[in-house]
C-alpha cells in the first residue's frame, strides 16, 4: 500500500537502510502501542481470570515481561520481510503503480 511513498522516498535519495528503519519504525509503533494498552489491562484482567489459571500465580511477573518479549520479537520478524521487499523497489516502478 506504501509502495508510491516509498519510491517517491528512493528517488528522491533514501537509500536501503532509511527505507528499512521507516518501515520496521512504523510496525514495531503500533507493537509497542499495543503492550501499552495490553499490559496493564491483563494485570487488572488476571483478577477475574485468576481462577482459571493453572499452577500460575495471576501476576507471574516472568509471564508479564516475557509475552511482551515475545510480541515484540514477532512483530520485527512481521516487519522485516515488507521491509526488506521495500527496500528493493525501483523508484521508476512505484510511481507508476496504481
Amino acid at each position: 500500500q506504501r509502495t508510491p511513498e516509498l519510491g517517491v522516498r528512493m528517488a528522491l535519495g533514501a537509500d536501503g537502510g532509511r527505507i528499512l528503519g521507516l518501515v520496521v519504525r512504523s510496525v514495531l509503533g503500533q507493537v509497542l502501542a499495543g503492550i501499552a494498552i495490553g499490559l496493564p489491562l491483563a494485570f487488572f484482567a488476571t483478577r477475574a481470570l485468576g481462577g482459571l489459571l493453572f499452577e500460575i500465580a495471576p501476576h507471574d511477573p516472568a509471564t508479564f515481561a516475557l509475552v511482551p518479549l515475545v510480541l515484540l520479537l514477532a512483530g520485527l520478524a512481521a516487519a522485516l520481510a515488507p521491509a526488506r521487499r521495500a527496500m528493493r523497489v525501483d523508484p521508476v516502478a512505484a510511481l507508476r503503480w496504481e
